[in-house]
């Protein structure tokens, strides 16, 4: 049985067509092998992955500061129901390998899953034709994203939902705009109704751009946010929990940006198709190098800077 795959030459990847309408992200940083069950790890390099993400965490435990490590699912691995016949799924997929491998490990790793499957009763968590999830699952899971951090900065707190403007809009998204004829989906957007955080800083590249928002309150913590798409869904919420927030559109560990900027708090959040084990810490890029900005125009941003 032959799949229904269609492509653009403007984009990397490809849209999979599933069941009643949902499309799959496809053909892309090996997506196509986890779906399938075919992506296996050796023990020995998924415990040195987790070694790895350990040492990160010892390494921000001995200045202070606290690490956050989460994970979003490929959609996939929430909706495997309407990936067409031709694919067999693998209930034992990436994500749940890396959670139990880390499960030994003193990490504060943030089970998406669990969240996702307790609201997929209720409605929808993932767009029917994007791959990443909707604006309501996102702010569930900044909730808990967010628990381990207010519970060690009780002054820190999540927006409560009645603070929070919703915004209906109908758009076609990212995988439907592959297809012959592209739908539009309709959908609500949360976003804060008061917003305090203000841009302070920002580089001009979509990929691997750099923003630092302040929110002028100086009782709150300091963050720094290594991410990728996923995080888009709940940002405008999460900045408002910090007096300062460093995001970088990186999945990366940067050590030299981490050590100037001095923040509170390190969350680093990852799509499942990136949970690959890490070995790019062994040894470190250079941040002003890769990102061609220098860390003093950031660490030098705003008024909630670190005060050396």
């Amino acid at each position: 049985m032959s799949l229904e795959v269609f492509s653009s030459e403007y984009v990397k990847y490809k849209t999979l067509k599933g069941k009643d309408g949902w499309l799959y992200v496809w053909d892309i940083d090996g997506i196509n092998e986890i779906v399938s069950g075919k992506t296996q790890y050796d023990p020995r390099y998924l415990a040195m992955g987790c070694r790895v993400i350990d040492l990160r965490q010892q390494w921000c435990a001995s200045r202070g500061i606290q690490y956050v490590h989460t994970a979003a699912p490929d959609k996939s691995s929430v909706y495997p129901e309407f990936l067409p016949d031709a694919i067999t799924q693998d209930p034992n997929g990436v994500l749940k390998t890396f959670s139990d491998a880390l499960s030994g490990y003193r990490v504060c790793f943030i089970d998406t899953m669990p969240t996702l499957m307790r609201l997929k009763d209720k409605g929808p968590v993932y767009f029917k034709t994007d791959s990443h999830w909707t604006y309501g699952a996102a702010y569930e899971i900044l909730k808990s994203l967010m628990a381990p951090i207010t519970n060690a900065f009780p002054l820190s707190r999540v927006l409560e939902e009645d603070e929070l403007a919703k915004r209906k809009v109908n758009r076609v998204l990212e995988l439907a705009a592959l297809m012959p004829t592209p739908e539009k989906e309709e959908y609500d957007i949360l976003e804060p109704k008061f917003p305090a955080s203000k841009l302070a800083f920002q580089t001009e590249s979509t990929r691997g751009k750099i923003q630092v928002f302040e929110t002028g309150r100086k009782n709150l913590p300091r963050c720094v946010l290594f991410r990728d798409s996923f995080s888009s869904f709940y940002l405008s919420i999460m900045r408002e929990s910090f007096s300062r927030i460093v995001v970088v559109n990186s999945r990366m560990f940067w050590y030299d940006l981490i050590e100037l900027e001095r923040p509170d708090v390190v969350v680093v959040e990852v799509a499942e198709r990136y949970l690959e084990p890490i070995t790019t810490d062994l040894y470190p890029s250079n941040f002003e190098t890769t990102f061609k900005v220098s860390i003093n125009d950031i660490i030098n941003s705003g008024e909630m800077r670190c005060k050396v």
